[in-house]
């Protein structure tokens, strides 16, 4: 998928997702979505560091079953300097299907032996962790924030 269609993708997805909750009625479905992924993610706490070498090794896998030759082995970094946590890996790049698999939980395409996320729980459970939680895949730069969240929805 090219650059654009995925930058198009993720302001769709953005659009709905806020035109959707804006509206009235919908706020109590928000309210029990939001219900249900605190219980689930309740779970996960003092696992994030894990979830995300897990996300690591499913995005190599994803390399692998794609048909690309991975140039090594997985590889994942781990920083944390100046209150930043870095976390990166020699998986594959974010696509269409893994942005979804973040944003919508229990909407994974990841199917099969081989992989170990495919709620993305485990991803959203760090977004507690932050203020803010950046993805930057290849050209893509995603980034999630309780602060715009908040200004979207109490506009």
């Amino acid at each position: 998928m090219e650059n654009n269609d995925l930058k198009e993708y993720i302001e769709r997805l953005n659009n709905e997702y806020i035109k959707k909750h804006l509206a009235e009625q919908e706020r109590e479905e928000l309210i029990v979505e939001n219900n249900i992924e605190m219980r689930d993610i309740k779970g996960y706490h003092g696992r994030e560091i894990f979830e995300l070498l897990q996300n690591a090794d499913d995005a190599y896998q994803k390399s692998i079953d794609s048909g690309e030759i991975p140039e090594c082995d997985l590889e994942v970094k781990i920083e944390y300097t100046g209150n930043i946590l870095r976390v990166s890996n020699t998986g594959t790049l974010f696509d269409k299907d893994g942005i979804k698999s973040i944003v919508e939980g229990n909407n994974s395409t990841k199917t099969g032996g081989g992989y170990i996320g495919n709620k993305g729980t485990g991803f959203r459970s760090v977004l507690n962790w932050a203020e803010r939680v950046r993805i930057s895949s290849g050209n893509i730069n995603i980034e999630f924030s309780k602060k715009h969240a908040y200004d979207v929805l109490n506009t």
